[in-house]
């Protein structure tokens, strides 16, 4: 999943501007979560999308996103989850 991700956002970068390309890779995150996530069915998705698309409004790089993500993993209340970008979060 994780050389998919890259190479979607590789790909769409060609085409769209960053702030695009990196909201864009939050739905991508946020569909594979909807899908994986042992805890899944404990979350109101439709709520949680719009709360992590209102912390990631501005972001044009993922580091910017960590704010949005780490709202992901409180919510779902996974405590044994990551998300890790070049080392970070």
């Amino acid at each position: 999943m994780k050389f998919l991700t890259t190479l979607t956002v590789l790909i769409l970068s060609t085409y769209v501007s960053i702030a695009q390309t990196t909201q864009i890779l939050l739905d991508s995150i946020i569909a594979h979560s909807q899908q994986t996530s042992l805890y899944r069915n404990d979350v109101d998705w439709n709520n949680l999308e719009a709360e992590m698309k209102d912390l990631a409004a501005d972001a044009d790089s993922v580091t910017q996103l960590a704010p949005a993500l780490n709202h992901l993993l409180a919510a779902l209340g996974d405590n044994h989850g990551r998300i890790v970008y070049k080392g970070q979060f």
